[in-house]
């Protein structure tokens, strides 16, 4: 029987039907938190996407509104007189959006799995919906902090560069508008690199601007830093933020560094909210056998939706071929935090950084 011709079992139809809308509410849930609570016109445009993709599998499988109304019996929906379920561990408008990602993936494996047998088209359009809305899930659980989205310079603090007044100069390069600060170093006993990023999370506070820690997940939790940024080598994505969640609601950033678009590309599927890409520029901070350069900068910008920071070697003369290319934010250590005058050399980054605005 061709699927067109398809006679559907009354049954089914009220199955299909529940589980239709119950994806479809889910989904406008999750579209309005994508869309007031996040800002995110991306992943609000998503959510509308899937739900005129699910129609649209029920149209071409011949299950009109008329069919499901007929066939629709909510008095003698046994599944009515079943209490509500406890939400009361839904704490934040995330964990609502969470929870409506759920239910909508439950609703679209039930529709799945009761349209295979009279309509495998269907089933397999549902299927996709399905493991698209896995994607989503995922982006819904990066941060929605627009601090991160507007970071155009971050200024790496480490006091062999800086020398011993790199606080004096962090506080230079934030006036300067950095929006972000990065604590790096390699040497200090736990106790003194604690006792800088206490000083430094002060200092970013007065100046709101994020704070990061450079491969400490544990000094970030105990700072509370906005987050920690690891290497290739270091703590995978997911246990930094194992390490660092505090139980609290509080979801903190994961930035990676990445010398690949293959590195950055798997990166961002492990959950990293930022990236890393390098070096631009051989670089006298931390020198490396290879140069990535500005055209892979460029190509792992292209490839990943979250936000990606060029890195190394950069300075006030080279930056033109970073922004001849396109790219929009940069980390740097020795350019603005080793300069006579931090704020003049991080304000003039930024000036050159602002004409792709």
């Amino acid at each position: 029987m061709k699927e067109e011709e398809a006679v559907w079992n009354r049954d089914i139809l009220r199955i299909i039907d529940a589980n239709c809308n119950r994806a479809a509410e889910g989904f406008r849930v999750i579209e309005e938190y994508a869309r007031f609570v996040r800002n995110d016109a991306r992943l609000s445009g998503q959510c509308k996407t899937f739900r005129h993709a699910l129609e649209q599998a029920l149209h071409d499988a011949r299950i009109t509104l008329p069919l499901r109304l007929v066939s629709r019996d909510t008095r003698g929906d046994v599944g009515t007189l079943h209490p509500a379920q406890n939400t009361e561990h839904r704490q934040s408008s995330g964990d609502i959006a969470h929870a409506n990602a759920r239910r909508v993936a439950e609703a679209l494996r039930a529709i799945e799995e009761y349209a295979k047998p009279t309509s495998p088209g269907l089933a397999e359009s549902v299927s996709k919906i399905r493991y698209q809305l896995y994607e989503l899930e995922k982006s819904l659980a990066r941060p929605s902090n627009d601090r991160l989205a507007r970071v155009r310079l971050c200024v790496l603090v480490t006091e062999s560069v800086a020398g011993p007044d790199w606080l004096v100069r962090a506080e230079s390069a934030l006036r300067g508008g950095a929006e972000m600060l990065q604590l790096r170093e390699k040497d200090l006993s736990s106790r003194e690199l604690l006792n800088r990023a206490k000083r430094l999370r002060e200092l970013c506070d007065r100046h709101d601007a994020l704070f990061i820690v450079n491969d400490r997940p544990d000094i970030a939790r105990l700072t509370r830093a906005d987050g920690v940024h690891v290497g290739q080598n270091d703590l995978s994505v997911a246990d930094a933020r194992r390490v660092l969640d505090d139980g609290q609601d509080r979801r903190a950033i994961v930035g990676v560094s990445t010398h690949s678009v293959e590195q950055a590309m798997k990166a961002e599927s492990d959950g990293a909210d930022y990236l890393g890409i390098g070096p631009m520029f051989p670089s006298l901070t931390k020198p490396r056998d290879f140069v990535a350069g500005a055209e892979i900068g460029r190509s792992v910008q292209d490839a990943v939706e979250i936000p990606v920071l060029a890195i190394g070697g950069i300075d006030e003369t080279n930056l033109p071929t970073l922004t001849a290319v396109g790219i929009r934010r940069i980390a740097v250590t020795a350019s603005v935090i080793a300069q006579a005058d931090p704020e003049r050399a991080a304000a003039q980054l930024l000036s050159q950084l602002r004409v792709l605005e």
